[in-house]
């Protein structure tokens, strides 16, 4: 009767060990999906960007480096202008559908060209408003919720003391 119950006592540690080994396994395979997932959200935020940037690179330098007239009357007359500011919002309001939806990664955005983005979407924003009163609906809304959360995102960064406010967050350049 004894050697039965030291059989049952031993069974029943080893189902338990065999348990525990179980569910360590289990643990450590959802925070190796964890991190595959999270390296391939980076991936994909850093390819898709490239793609789109090999449309706009060029427009991005006329606005922010030769600073070239953005005007409503200049935007409405030239267009060529208007092409290339159409062509812009669309290919960031669907960058920024992405990343609003978390197909991509809004930290590795804002790293790349998130200071790029926030002064384009400042040059911009008096085209974007005027075409939503005109037509009376919201455009580029996605773009438009992807540039306030690279606002926070920088502020985030800022407030755990990765970079004074001074040095790399003042968005808008003052004149």
């Amino acid at each position: 009767m004894e050697e039965l119950q030291i059989l049952t006592i031993i069974s029943n540690l080893a189902v338990t060990v065999s348990m525990i080994i179980a569910l360590k396994q289990l643990f450590l395979m959802k925070i190796s999906h964890q991190e595959e997932y999270t390296r391939n959200l980076r991936q994909g935020t850093i390819e898709f960007y490239n793609e789109i940037n090999k449309e706009i690179k060029d427009f991005t330098y006329d606005v922010i480096i030769k600073k070239i007239d953005l005007s409503l009357d200049k935007i409405n007359s030239d267009e060529t202008l208007h092409r290339k500011v159409c062509r812009y919002l669309s290919l960031m309001e669907r960058f920024s559908a992405g990343i609003n939806a978390h197909m991509y990664d809004i930290r590795i955005f804002d790293r790349i060209q998130g200071k790029t983005t926030l002064l384009m979407y400042d040059a911009l924003r008096p085209y974007i408003h005027s075409i939503n009163e005109k037509y009376g609906t919201y455009f580029y809304g996605e773009f438009f919720k992807v540039i306030n959360q690279i606002e926070k995102v920088r502020e985030e960064r800022c407030n755990a003391g990765y970079s004074s406010k001074s040095e790399n967050f003042s968005i808008y350049e003052k004149k």
